[in-house]
């Protein structure tokens, strides 16, 4: 059971850390709305990174999300 509980913790913060990367592209966005679509592909790129991904990436990494 210990197991599972934690299972479900790590999913939680895994779904929180995505929505406040989502949040965080909607915001820069708002200035970008005239520039070319790639860009915001590629902010969207970062939200799915964060959510496929199935462990934590070290902090000290360059593609920290």
């Amino acid at each position: 059971m210990r197991t599972l509980t934690t299972l479900f913790q790590t999913i939680l913060n895994m779904s929180v850390a995505a929505s406040i990367v989502a949040a965080a592209i909607m915001v820069v966005r708002l200035p970008l709305k005239k520039a070319p679509k790639i860009f915001s592909y590629a902010l969207w790129g970062f939200v799915l990174i964060r959510l496929v991904m199935p462990f934590p990436l070290p902090a000290g990494s360059a593609f920290c999300l």
